[in-house]
């Protein structure tokens, strides 16, 4: 009885700690592939073995990145920090589908180049931040 009442809270608190890691990180991706339509996105987190998915939202802060990596990932970056710049961040104005196009364009070029980013991102709300790194 005291062995399976052990076992149960052991697991318990293993789903609780595994799951709240899950919820919520930033890591380095090396990106693989990424589906404009959906907002999917798939890559290696650093370290790991294993691809994992990502998803991007219209609601998805888009931040400068550093330049750097191969010859495509440096210009790609540059392209991706060029157009932040020439778009003042608004707090007051919702997002707009629309300022997507080009980071979505900029992210299946990311991907197929196997490019670096930083993501942040939430389990349930899915990448909220995302910034190209070397």
């Amino acid at each position: 009885m005291i062995r399976r009442r052990l076992t149960g809270v052991l697991g318990a608190m293993a789903v609780l700690f595994f799951g709240g890691v899950a919820l919520s990180s930033s890591n380095i991706v090396a990106l693989q592939d990424f589906d404009a339509t959906t907002g999917d996105l798939w890559g290696y987190p650093q370290g790991q073995s294993q691809a994992a998915l990502f998803h991007h939202t219209n609601a998805t802060k888009h931040v400068v990145g550093a330049v750097g990596g191969s010859n495509a990932c440096q210009g790609l970056a540059t392209a991706w920090n060029h157009i932040i710049s020439n778009r003042p961040p608004n707090p007051n104005r919702p997002p707009n589908p629309n300022d997507e196009q080009p980071f979505r364009a900029l992210l299946t070029q990311m991907a197929k180049q196997q490019c670096n980013t930083t993501i942040d991102f939430d389990q349930n709300n899915g990448i909220n931040i995302i910034a190209p790194t070397p």
